[in-house]
């Protein structure tokens, strides 16, 4: 199955394991890339794909989770569950959280990490990490609305520790960017 939501060719096969090796030895020589599950993980946080239970769950907002931006939202199918907060936040409203892009200049940021702004104010925490080969370290995170992309905060991989380490990351607008 080709799986163009991440923005990259590739595809995904399912086959029986006892399939697997000889459909891999047919495919490798034809030009076929072994990726895997980390490069998969890698291309999805390069997508500002969110993951269920990772960077969202059923306290989620599906707005705050940028399905707008990656149009899986319908605002004119029939009735579905979580409708009407969906219609009122797209009509009315705005939430007051999204996810964002972090990219890390020096050294790479834990699952979880929180986020604050300049005055230390806690303003969002980390959700999914990756060593991308093209952008370096990168991370999704729910981050407060008024926090605008370009805007460096630091991240703090354990706030009840006294001499805390503040890594300096920027926010960035999903996907990341290709260049």
């Amino acid at each position: 199955a080709r799986v163009p939501e991440l923005e990259v060719e590739g595809y995904e096969i399912i086959v029986p394991e006892s399939a697997f090796d000889p459909l891999w030895e047919r495919l490798v020589p034809e030009g076929a890339t072994p990726a895997g599950l980390a490069a998969w993980d890698i291309a999805r946080i390069e997508a500002g794909r969110p993951e269920w239970g990772i960077d969202m769950d059923d306290s989620t907002i599906p707005q705050e989770a940028n399905f707008d931006e990656l149009h899986a939202i319908s605002y004119t199918k029939g009735c579905y569950v979580g409708q009407e907060t969906v219609a009122r936040v797209h009509f009315r409203g705005h939430v007051n959280r999204l996810l964002r892009g972090l990219m890390v200049s020096n050294g790479s940021v834990p699952r979880g990490a929180t986020l604050v702004d300049a005055q230390s104010k806690p303003i969002g925490d980390v959700r999914s990490t990756a060593q991308s080969p093209r952008l370096g370290s990168i991370a999704l995170a729910m981050v407060r609305r008024e926090v605008e992309p370009g805007t460096t905060v630091e991240v703090i991989a354990d706030p009840d520790v006294p001499q805390r380490t503040a890594i300096p990351a920027q926010v960035v607008r999903l996907p990341f960017p290709t260049a």
